[in-house]
């Protein structure tokens, strides 16, 4: 449904663009694809559960505290994910001028794609993860990582293709007036993998109901961005952006896995187990792990 909608919505903002509409247009047709969005997901969750929309029923509702806070904890981490995509750009415009902006904006978005395939790549185990975990077995945390290491060595020679040809890449789809962009293309492009091979752990952590522990990190890596979006602008314009990118997604990222492994080794979610060829040629036994 998502990607039907992203059809419904480029395809008409295409021929609009084309032809001189204005931004008015665009919202316009986004607003609409939205809608339509709206009404798929209405069609598919009637037929795979038992719901419907009935606003007499609707004025008796009762209130569930469980679900609310559940439903708050994704809501804020929703909404810190899109304040953290967005301050960047908020901050190029206050600090600095227009044409940096829209470099800035032409290498990130031409990012996007990649970010999305790894992460429903990465979406991809939650429901080999919810299984196992219902079924109170750990998971060895090397299975986890096994699964970071499959999407990062699909991404990373993505990536490296991306970085080499980034002016190339940028000065094809934008022409030779974006040509800067591509130093922006250049380095965010190592951020995707860097960030992508947390999900499996970040999947984990979700499957056993951990998530409002990612609300406090999850601020604290917003505010180091602030922070470093305003020395880094301010000195080196749009390309300190990205040296803030680089360092706050290279401490975090170190800080959140480590984070992530103790809180599910706590919880006994997830064991270290040991390479079975070692037990055995130590011990002469078979063991079952």
């Amino acid at each position: 449904s998502s990607l039907l909608q992203r059809l419904i919505y480029i395809v008409p903002a295409a021929l609009c663009i084309y032809m001189g509409g204005g931004v008015a247009y665009l919202v316009t047709l986004y607003t609409f694809s939205t809608l339509i969005n709206i009404g798929i997901n209405y069609i598919f969750t009637t037929k795979l559960f038992s719901f419907s929309v009935n606003p007499i029923i609707m004025l008796k509702f009762s209130f569930n505290l469980k679900l609310f806070k559940q439903a708050m904890v994704f809501s804020l981490l929703g909404f810190i994910g899109y304040f953290y995509s967005k301050i960047d750009i908020t901050m190029l415009s206050l600090f600095s001028d227009q044409e940096s902006v829209g470099y800035y904006c032409a290498g990130l978005k031409l990012i996007q794609p990649l970010e999305m395939a790894g992460q429903m790549a990465a979406i991809s185990f939650f429901p080999l993860a919810v299984e196992r975990f219902k079924k109170n077995k750990p998971v060895r945390a090397a299975t986890l990582y096994s699964a970071s290491i499959v999407i990062a060595v699909v991404l990373v020679p993505l990536s490296l293709i991306i970085s080499i040809y980034s002016k190339e890449i940028i000065t094809v789809i934008y022409g030779i007036d974006y040509e800067e962009a591509g130093s922006i293309l250049k380095y965010l492009c190592w951020v995707i993998p860097l960030g992508i091979t947390s999900w499996p752990l970040i999947i984990a952590m979700q499957a056993n109901h951990h998530e409002k522990k990612f609300v406090i990190p999850n601020i604290i890596r917003s505010l180091s961005n602030i922070t470093l979006n305003y020395i880094f602008i301010i000195k080196y314009g749009f390309i300190g952006v990205v040296y803030s990118t680089i360092i706050t997604y290279l401490w975090f990222y170190i800080f959140i896995n480590i984070y992530m492994l103790i809180i599910l080794k706590k919880n006994k979610n997830i064991c270290w187990g040991e390479p079975k060829w070692i037990i055995m040629k130590l011990y002469g036994m078979k063991i079952n792990f």
